[in-house]
């Protein structure tokens, strides 16, 4: 579930870790493609074969997570981030998210091109 997220706030206390081959169930809603995509294929190979958790300050250094905050602080951490996303232009932080998922689908080279079609499309209030 948290790799379907735009990106992660851990508590000092949070453990991760993939335990289907533990468990004996298989993966269905992603797992072996996003995590890759988060850690890289190695990490992932890693954690899904020997089902053994990342700490907090791991997952942070592989890039699972964007950052770590006492336990405490996590909640009133994420209402913060909250109300920041909440103050953002809804119309262009739609469009910032579409632009950065194009990218998983794309080269860097039609991503670009995308970007700029986005902006003219933006400009010209063509923007859905």
């Amino acid at each position: 579930m948290a790799l379907n997220c735009d990106f992660l706030i851990a508590s000092d206390r949070a453990s991760f870790r993939d335990t289907h081959a533990r468990v004996g169930i298989h993966p269905g809603w992603g797992m072996t493609q996003l995590l890759q995509q988060a850690v890289g294929q190695g990490l992932a190979r890693q954690m899904s074969f020997c089902c053994q958790p990342l700490s907090p300050d791991q997952a942070l250094r592989c890039g699972l997570v964007n950052e770590v905050v006492p336990h405490e602080e996590l909640l009133p951490r994420a209402r913060q981030l909250a109300r920041e996303i909440a103050a953002a232009n809804q119309e262009v932080l739609a469009g910032i998210q579409r632009l950065i998922e194009y990218r998983n689908t794309a080269t860097l080279e039609e991503s670009l091109a995308e970007e700029r079609r986005s902006f003219l499309d933006y400009v010209h209030g063509r923007m859905p």
